[in-house]
């Protein structure tokens, strides 16, 4: 992504824009990942914890969670 953005700038050099559109951005976002293993992006939203069952059953998943083991008893116990 910072490659892209640095084409951007490059671009933009004469003009004063300093900031790309939000729609820059995504096709920036969804250019990395398609270079990305698919299951790494999942992988990654499961350990942060955005795209985790509401049962709790991946509670386990998300690493604030497991670096923080005292904290999963307690989420587990309310």
């Amino acid at each position: 992504m910072k490659e892209q953005y640095d084409s951007w700038l490059e671009a933009k050099v004469q003009d004063t824009t300093k900031v790309a559109a939000p729609s820059k951005h995504c096709q920036w976002v969804k250019a990395a990942w398609d270079k990305m293993d698919l299951k790494m992006i999942q992988n990654s939203f499961k350990t942060c914890g955005l795209t985790n069952s509401l049962s709790g059953e991946e509670d386990s998943l998300m690493k604030a969670l497991r670096d923080y083991p005292q904290s999963l008893a307690a989420l587990q116990e309310a």
